[in-house]
């Protein structure tokens, strides 16, 4: 353990610079495709909940992620003995705050993506499967909002114990996994299901193809909370845990970076069309000339 001399930035390395530059990286990649998604649907004058919705999950999503790349100077994935105590409180802060902007995030996004599939989901059966997924969604996100703030009492006592008392760490662990687990069935079905629904549709092969590839990227975020599921038990490790938590943290930003991603693709396509008949209606005019 660091001599604790009070608290000073950590300058990020190993864990937490790569959960630092991930995150950057991710926040540039999905604020072009929101606004390019947002513009698109704006001019077309089709702005529909999906699109509200899927606006709400990027700006969580940025607030969600710079948090965690305050963070990352805060003590976030820096093993607890490079830390001073105050360091380490530092960093516990931020990870209170990341879980609240992590479950506040993913509701809104899964739900986004669920309400744009219902537009061309035909059966009774896949409608409410989607509506039930959207529930599952904002049940899941609630829970561990709940959990989160009765956790510890006061919630100050989540990074200065010696401020109160929080409760045995089995439960939040247990609920982790159950969510985590939860995650991966919910990112899978949103996946897959519009690829499914896709194939019935009446279109051209090539645009259909098009279609379930893009709707396939959402696979990568179930990939994300599969990969996360491991790393859980990191609440049953309370001497290292503001490192451990980064694994976790790192692939919650993959999971809802693809999401907004892989949610407003679909309308990137509709851009692209939108600016080539832009341009050769601009070429168009520049090679007209005025009669009198």
């Amino acid at each position: 353990m660091a001599e604790d001399t009070g608290w000073e930035p950590v300058e990020p390395e190993g864990l937490a610079l790569g959960t630092y530059a991930t995150t950057v990286i991710l926040s540039v990649l999905c604020t072009i495709v929101v606004l390019m998604r947002t513009f698109v649907r704006a001019r077309n004058r089709c702005l529909g909940t999906d699109d509200h919705l899927m606006v709400a999950g990027w700006a969580s999503y940025m607030v969600h992620n710079v948090i965690v790349i305050v963070g990352c100077h805060r003590g976030i994935g820096t093993v607890r003995r490079k830390l001073t105590d105050a360091q380490a409180r530092e960093g516990m802060k931020y990870v209170f705050l990341w879980q609240i902007f992590y479950a506040a995030t993913l509701v809104c996004v899964k739900s986004s993506i669920c309400v744009t599939v219902l537009r061309i989901a035909t059966g009774k059966v896949y409608v409410w499967l989607l509506r039930g997924l959207i529930g599952l969604s904002i049940l899941m996100s609630s829970v561990g909002f709940i959990v989160i703030m009765v956790q510890c009492q006061p919630v100050e006592a989540f990074w200065d114990p010696s401020r109160g008392k929080c409760m045995n760490k089995i439960l939040p662990t247990i609920l982790t996994y159950a969510a985590s687990a939860a995650n991966v069935i919910t990112d899978f079905a949103v996946a897959t299901i519009p690829m499914v629904l896709v194939r019935k549709l009446q279109m051209r092969s090539k645009l259909k193809l098009y279609a379930q590839l893009i709707m396939g990227l959402g696979v990568l975020a179930s990939i994300a909370s599969i990969i996360r599921v491991p790393y859980s038990n990191a609440y049953l490790q309370p001497a290292n845990f503001v490192y451990s938590v980064a694994n976790i943290i790192l692939w919650t930003v993959v999971e809802c970076g693809v999401g907004i991603i892989a949610g407003s693709l679909p309308s990137l396509r509709a851009f692209f069309k939108s600016l080539a008949k832009d341009k050769s209606t601009q070429s168009t005019a520049d090679h007209t000339t005025p009669t009198s």
